[in-house]
């Protein structure tokens, strides 16, 4: 079983250029949209991600979630028109349904070509949140936060009694009529299932085991990873999230270790399998408590700032 750790690499964020807005062009303090499309999920080789686009024209709007690998965290991505006045690095609070406590967030600042503004969240739970109340050295990942040894999945009961998500910065609001999203996650969940089978591993032996793989000399590695920052990505100002996965053998060695990136930087491209040949691990333990073949995956994020 896969354990999770954001790394954040470089001193300053970098903050995206803000667009002149004339006044009669500003957009409402709140906005709210309904689906104009139905739920896509792509059962990708390396990963699974499960979308919907919200609105029309102008006022169309963009979500996804994201998965490299069974968890109860989901990376996730809103973007449309409606978030343009929202700012970078200040707090969004997020609402799933009337009576829930909003979950205050700390999303990366982002933009793509078709929706314009977006909100990116490397890992986020939709009833713990994304762990931003937290200093970043204590903040835990999913697999961490999580009192279940073995495999763990999205949890559909919770994502059931969603009625929408709404984005909320001081008197400014976004709010995606999703309805329920408790079956969504179910096809999401058998989606990153198949990886783990993909892989070459058994996944019902994964769902009984005793220990993960335990990193042992990941401070050392970090290091490095964070000590060879792309200089090119560097100089232009470049931030990033990778996921990367490793499989872990009997013996704590790693058999191999694949990057995807989850965000475009022209130049960043992060050496951190390369360290990884000499990371070392205690191997994940069976029901039985035998060493057996499993999978680490982790979030690495570049920012500058």
């Amino acid at each position: 079983m896969r354990s999770m750790l954001g790394w954040v690499f470089a001193a300053a964020f970098l903050a995206i250029t803000p667009t002149t807005v004339a006044a009669k062009d500003k957009p409402p303090l709140a906005v709210t949209v309904d689906p104009s499309m139905p739920w896509n999920v792509d059962f990708g080789d390396e990963k699974c991600r499960l979308s919907r686009i919200f609105g029309e024209g102008e006022n169309q709007h963009f979500l996804y979630f994201e998965q490299h690998a069974p968890s109860t965290y989901a990376a996730m991505t809103v973007s449309g028109s409606g978030f343009k006045r929202f700012r970078d690095r200040r707090e969004t609070q997020i609402h799933l349904f009337d009576a829930q406590e909003p979950l205050k967030t700390d999303p990366l600042p982002g933009d793509t070509e078709e929706f314009g503004k977006a909100l990116i969240y490397s890992g986020i739970n939709l009833e713990a949140g994304d762990g931003s109340q937290k200093p970043r050295s204590e903040r835990k990942s999913d697999a961490e936060r999580s009192t279940s040894i073995g495999t763990v999945f999205l949890d559909t009961d919770f994502a059931a009694k969603t009625e929408y998500l709404n984005f909320e910065q001081g008197k400014h609001s976004v709010r995606l009529n999703t309805g329920p999203l408790g079956e969504a996650f179910k096809v999401l969940n058998q989606c990153t299932g198949g990886l783990v089978t993909a892989w070459g591993l058994d996944l019902e032996q994964h769902k009984t085991m005793t220990r993960k793989p335990e990193w042992t000399n990941q401070a050392s590695i970090a290091r490095r990873v964070q000590d060879s920052y792309p200089s090119a990505a560097l100089r232009k100002g470049e931030s990033a999230i990778f996921r990367m996965r490793v499989i872990v053998d009997e013996e704590g060695a790693v058999a191999e270790c694949i990057m995807n990136k989850t965000t475009v930087a022209d130049s960043l491209e992060s050496p951190a399998c390369k360290e990884m040949r000499s990371a070392e691990f205690k191997p994940a333990l069976d029901a039985q408590g035998r060493p057996m073949r499993s999978y680490y995956v982790t979030s690495i994020t570049y920012s500058i700032g």
